[in-house]
């Protein structure tokens, strides 16, 4: 048994509400303040929580599509694919970072593609929220109308913002991993 599209709705939501958060807090964490409390953390969960991130979002959007009936617009097809490719990434990485060889510049190809697909997330919830015109609205003639807003919980989330949020949790996890991995001051002890 599922939620309710309702309940379903505000639920991931407000995830997406707490992973913008996240994000906001691992960036002025990792810019402005002199004491780091997650960047250890991270330094050796931060693959883990990528990997778990892009997975869930895949599973929640595919929860839209296969069971509430959901039809992807053609720019929430590329976000798809930017979370699928990230799922491959972390998974690749953990594998590399459990043999002891993930180098740090690793997090720069999965910033790559968390960034890139932020860009296009934002430009999707811009779209929707009529904030911007519609350039371009890939179809393919099987997509819905890229400006057709289906979600709108809390009076300004929508589905791409929902993807955005996890585009930018994973891009400052990168960004965090990345510095903490370079950084002897973050060295955490291996189990």
């Amino acid at each position: 048994m599922t939620l309710p599209l309702d309940a379903y709705n505000y639920w991931v939501a407000l995830g997406a509400v707490l992973l913008l958060c996240g994000a906001l807090y691992l960036l002025v964490e990792h810019f402005f303040l002199a004491e780091k409390s997650v960047a250890p953390f991270l330094r050796r969960w931060g693959w883990h929580a990528a990997f778990a991130v892009a997975l869930a979002a895949a599973v929640g959007s595919l929860m839209y599509s296969e069971t509430f009936g959901f039809v992807p617009c053609g720019l929430c097809w590329v976000q798809r694919g930017f979370v699928y490719s990230l799922i491959v990434l972390t998974a690749l990485a953990l594998w590399k970072q459990g043999c002891g060889t993930l180098h740090p510049s690793a997090a720069d190809y999965g910033l790559g593609l968390s960034l890139t697909g932020a860009a296009i997330a934002l430009y999707g919830h811009l779209v929707q929220t009529g904030k911007a015109a519609l350039v371009v609205c890939p179809e393919a003639g099987v997509g819905a109308d890229c400006a057709r807003r289906l979600v709108f919980e809390f009076g300004f989330v929508t589905l791409p913002l929902m993807s955005f949020a996890v585009f930018a949790l994973v891009s400052a996890v990168f960004l965090v991993w990345r510095t903490a991995s370079q950084d002897t001051r973050y060295a955490v002890a291996r189990a």
